[in-house]
């Protein structure tokens, strides 16, 4: 496990955007923190970002025992960070939490829909062809 390798990474994809890093270093151990400037108050909480550091939370804790998932988690977000098609993101996500049906839904639901609701591209159908092999509760 390359661990400080993988915050370096996020460092990187969250530079200029303290509110990120602070929010990321609520789960790191103290030795790994991020440093932030001082000068910039930690952001207000808002319910997105709480439902975001949940999201992140239910992966850590699903994947405790293997770290790849993870660190591919955080790969496939930097897909999006450097404007990687969405559908491409998408698609691998959908691939890492094959077996989890319920990632894949609370990434459409909490993120995905979010931050791409006036493209439309993800309607209740076209999200179940993607998961038809499992069943979804509603």
């Amino acid at each position: 496990t390359d661990t400080a390798g993988v915050i370096a990474r996020v460092k990187e994809l969250f530079k200029g955007h303290n509110n990120l890093i602070y929010g990321f270093n609520t789960f790191l151990p103290k030795e790994y923190g991020i440093i932030i400037d001082e000068d910039e108050a930690p952001p207000k909480k808002t319910d997105e970002f709480d439902e975001a550091i949940s999201f992140v939370n239910k992966i850590k804790k699903r994947f405790q025992n293997d770290e790849h998932v993870y660190t591919s988690f955080v790969g496939i977000l930097s897909m999006y960070q450097e404007h990687k098609d969405r559908n491409e993101v998408y698609t691998e996500l959908a691939s890492l939490f094959e077996d989890h049906p319920d990632l894949l839904y609370d990434f459409h639901i909490g993120f995905y829909r979010r931050a791409w609701t006036s493209t439309r591209l993800l309607r209740k159908k076209r999200f179940l062809n993607l998961t038809k092999h499992s069943n979804l509760e509603r």
